[in-house]
């Protein structure tokens, strides 16, 4: 039987897929999952090359998608470990 927590990944990973590569990038950069740390709305838009505004309108629109609980969720998420090359690589 599935835990709570396997099925709230499972909700999660839905609602990941309905959103765009250019929102997943945002909330990825926001959150600092990429490896760079959290980024504000400005740090984003430099990044992205545009205004902070436009920033936070993308993850606007992708909190609405994922929810309030999925987001406190992933802002509360651990960081994903890299995978340690195999033996004698």
């Amino acid at each position: 039987m599935a835990s709570e927590e396997d099925r709230t990944l499972v909700r999660m990973g839905a609602a990941l897929d309905q959103l765009s590569p250019l929102a997943l990038r945002v909330l990825a950069l926001r959150l600092g999952i990429d490896g760079g740390g959290e980024r504000d709305h400005r740090q984003v838009a430099v990044e992205l090359g545009c205004h902070p505004h436009f920033v936070g309108r993308i993850e606007a629109n992708a909190l609405a998608v994922l929810g309030s609980q999925e987001w406190s969720q992933l802002q509360q998420a651990p960081p994903v470990a890299e995978e340690a090359p195999p033996d004698g690589a």
